[in-house]
C-alpha cells in the first residue's frame, strides 16, 4: 500500500508541475491582467485532485507563490522597457 501512495504522490505532483509548465503561462497569456490569470487557475486548481492533494492551506500559498512571481517579473519586464 505505501507503494500505491508513493506513486500517486509522484503522479500528482507530475501533474502539478505540468499544469505550471503548461496552463499557467496559457492563462498569462490570455487574460488582461495577473488577477485574471490567477482567477482562471485557480478555477482549475480547486477542481484537479493534484491540486486539492495538497490541502486548501498549501494549495493557497502555492497560488499565491504563483501570483508573486508572474508580478515579479512583470515588474522586471517593464523596469526593461518590456511588456
Amino acid at each position: 500500500m505505501a507503494v500505491w501512495a508513493a506513486i500517486l504522490a509522484w503522479w500528482r505532483a507530475r501533474q502539478r508541475k505540468i499544469d505550471v509548465a503548461t496552463l499557467w503561462p496559457q492563462c498569462l497569456a490570455g487574460a488582461n491582467d495577473i488577477d485574471h490569470a490567477l482567477l482562471a487557475f485557480t478555477v482549475h486548481a480547486f477542481n484537479d485532485p493534484a491540486w486539492l492533494a495538497l490541502g486548501e492551506e498549501e494549495l493557497r500559498y502555492q497560488l499565491a507563490l504563483l501570483g508573486a512571481a508572474a508580478t515579479e517579473q512583470r515588474q522586471r519586464l517593464a523596469g526593461h522597457g518590456v511588456g
